[in-house]
């Protein structure tokens, strides 16, 4: 990791130009910089033993390493070794807090002046981060802007969250053999749904349901007062009938024809309304057709109410499918790639690729942005497992041709001249920015 980030001329330059590193440190009013100092002592070393146009000399960095483990005793250097990717999180993070300056200092340095050229959401953002997180000049160099953004194919809605890193991790498959197609295939949305098990906790979704259920808890009250209206209607009419039986037992009737014709009739009428009773009843007990529940909602709801009901039950008739993708806002000077060569879940199931190969000029293009990069350096993983095997860089050296750096061995390899490497072993790429 070292080998390539002294290969950057960017992050190179800050450490070795003795006067920009003063300007910068003295603007911080002289702090503590244990890990800067160890930057700018080992870089300058590696300068003064490298003779001109020839393989430079293994450098003693056991003082460098030392300052790692003061300050990260969880490495246990130089007893354990660690995984190069994690490495350079850290390297970045602790020369941050190192360096950085408060968002309103570094604006008033002139250092950053966050635009609204983006969007109103990505400058409140991007200000907000400036404000907890501080700014510092080599975070700067190595941060990817993105947004990731979730869309509901049910409802519609999406979600916007922004997000920064200084590593770009791309899975792989055994088929993958191009960096431009592995870029390709890791930028396609990808499908969040419960057919798949990864179904999206849409809040647009969650609000559709909620307003839906307000308006059928509305249906549901005007419902049951209607009823209670219509049986109250219903207990007075039979209330009345009972008065009017007794008005006319009070009239006596001497035929006996008569009494019998008048207690068939009464029978009769008493059955046929005992069973409009039973009927009328059923249908207070919630035994509606659904015409009839359509004609009740269509006369409860305003027609605003009901076009808004109709839109809510229609999202619930569709699948449950949203798509999550990623989209760069803002690309650094220094593009860092990680090659996901291991599975989470299988830590020893490393994918095995074959013919991989990756361009020296690397066309970085997106809606939001795009620059052009040149590959600088490379990292190789050897061997089967992540918590074995063996770390090696390349690096490039005078204008055609590449060393790999194997500890203390170094080696001149490939020249520079067709614009492809072919490395199946690759695992962490640095490019760095030729335009803006």
């Amino acid at each position: 990791m070292i080998q390539c980030l002294f290969s950057l001329k960017s992050f190179r330059q800050f450490f070795i130009n003795d006067d920009k590193l003063k300007t910068y440190i003295r603007d911080l009013n002289n702090r503590n910089l244990k890990l800067t100092s160890g930057f700018h002592e080992m870089f300058n070393t590696f300068y003064d033993k490298s003779p001109h146009n020839s393989l430079p000399p293994v450098v003693d960095i056991t003082r460098f390493l030392s300052i790692i483990a003061r300050l990260n005793p969880s490495y246990n250097i130089p007893n354990e070794q660690q995984d190069t990717s994690q490495f350079l999180y850290y390297i970045i993070d602790e020369l941050h807090k190192e360096l950085k300056f408060s968002y309103p200092h570094a604006r008033d340095l002139g250092m950053i002046s966050p635009t609204r050229d983006k969007g109103d959401e990505f400058y409140d953002w991007q200000l907000k981060t400036l404000q907890n997180e501080g700014y510092s000049v080599i975070q700067n160099l190595f941060n990817t802007k993105e947004a990731v953004v979730m869309k509901c194919n049910r409802c519609g809605y999406v979600s916007t969250r922004y997000d920064t890193s200084i590593m770009i991790h791309l899975s792989l498959t055994s088929t993958s053999c191009s960096l431009n197609d592995i870029l390709s295939q890791n930028f396609v949305p990808e499908e969040m749904s419960s057919r798949l098990g990864n179904a999206w906790d849409c809040d647009g979704c969650n609000k559709a349901e909620k307003e839906l259920e307000e308006l059928q808890e509305k249906l549901e009250r005007e419902h049951d007062i209607n009823l209670a209206n219509s049986k109250q209607k219903e207990k007075v009419e039979k209330e009345k009938e009972k008065e009017k039986e007794k008005e006319k037992g009070k009239s006596k009737d001497s035929s006996l024809t008569k009494k019998f014709f008048r207690r068939h009739n009464n029978n009769k009428s008493k059955n046929t309304k005992e069973s409009k009773d039973s009927k009328d009843f059923d249908n207070g007990n919630n035994k509606v057709e659904p015409q009839e529940l359509t004609d009740f909602a269509s006369n409860t709801l305003t027609d605003k109410e009901k076009q808004e009901y109709n839109r809510l039950a229609d999202i619930f008739t569709r699948e449950r499918i949203a798509y999550r993708s990623v989209e760069f806002i803002d690309l650094p000077d220094v593009l860092v790639l990680c090659l996901s060569l291991f599975n989470p879940n299988q830590q020893d199931a490393k994918v095995i690729l074959k013919n991989l190969k990756f361009p020296e000029t690397l066309n970085m293009e997106f809606d939001n942005c795009c620059r052009v990069y040149k590959l600088n350096s490379w990292i190789d993983h050897l061997g089967a497992s992540i918590d074995s095997g063996h770390y090696t860089a390349t690096v490039p050296f005078q204008q055609n041709s590449w060393v790999v750096c194997d500890d203390e061995r170094l080696m001149a390899t490939q020249d520079r001249s067709n614009g492809v490497v072919r490395d199946s072993s690759v695992y962490l790429l640095f490019y760095e920015a030729v335009s803006s």
